[in-house]
């Protein structure tokens, strides 16, 4: 053959189609290649998971704002909160000794006693400028 002469006769231009070797040598290929290239991915799947049962039974957890897994040391958190009082009694008696010198732009935050929202001292039935001591007697 010459290499100007086609490959395939001019005659015989339509596409052959497949034999059922040929089709069914192809279906087998595929069934075989498709699992095989879905094993990588499984693979990477199963390592991540593996990863996280490995973290949580060593007792760490998922840190959303570090991104990484930490451990929480519960005895050395306990004895930060050790200091800190029990209830607010302590804000609570500066707050009414701040009120009872008279001293209300201390007393509050904004610097203004002015009530925004009376919702709250209507369910209790107490005035907008109720002492907390009546606030306290009616909750």
């Amino acid at each position: 053959m010459s290499s100007s002469e086609p490959l395939i006769p001019e005659e015989e231009e339509e596409l052959r189609k497949p034999s059922l070797l040929q089709n069914l040598c192809g279906c087998a290929l595929c069934l075989v290649a498709i699992p095989i290239a879905c094993l990588g991915l499984c693979c990477c799947c199963a390592v991540g998971t593996a990863d996280n049962v490995v973290n949580k039974a060593q007792g760490k957890r998922w840190n959303q704002v570090e991104n990484k897994w930490v451990i929480d040391n519960l005895a050395e958190e306990e004895t930060g909160v050790k200091d800190l009082p029990k209830d607010d009694d302590d804000i609570l008696k500066v707050k009414d000794d701040e009120l009872e010198k008279g001293d209300a732009a201390a007393a509050t935050a904004e610097g203004s006693s002015a009530v925004k929202d009376m919702e709250y001292y209507e369910v209790l039935g107490v005035a907008a400028d109720a002492s907390s001591g009546q606030i306290k007697k009616a909750y």
